[in-house]
């Protein structure tokens, strides 16, 4: 298997359905190179069960980020999440989509 060229990272917590659009519009992208979606959940129990439902999420890399009792939404857990993400990606060159 060919390594992807570019990963994208999608950060999200709350908002199920602007992740489904995010997904598709990733799909749509897939036509044109290589991808790997890696999507990073914020401790959100209703965008898990979305993803774990949805069709074709499976086929993604998904995983949900539990927060600590001190972790607060903003700045500093963002970047935790796609300093998360960075790590975990496969692919030659980066682009990041933001919630």
């Amino acid at each position: 298997m060919t390594a992807p060229e570019i990963t994208v990272i999608t950060i999200t917590r709350t908002r199920p359905q602007l992740l489904q659009r995010a997904m598709a519009a990733v799909e749509r992208a897939c036509d044109e190179a290589v991808l790997e979606h890696r999507i990073l959940v914020d401790a959100c129990a209703q965008t898990e069960t979305m993803l774990r439902t949805h069709p074709t999420a499976p086929q993604r890399m998904w995983s949900v980020a539990p927060r600590a009792a001190h972790e607060h939404s903003g700045p500093g857990r963002s970047s935790a999440l796609r300093n998360l993400g960075v790590r975990g990606a496969c692919a030659r060159a980066l682009y990041r989509l933001h919630r």
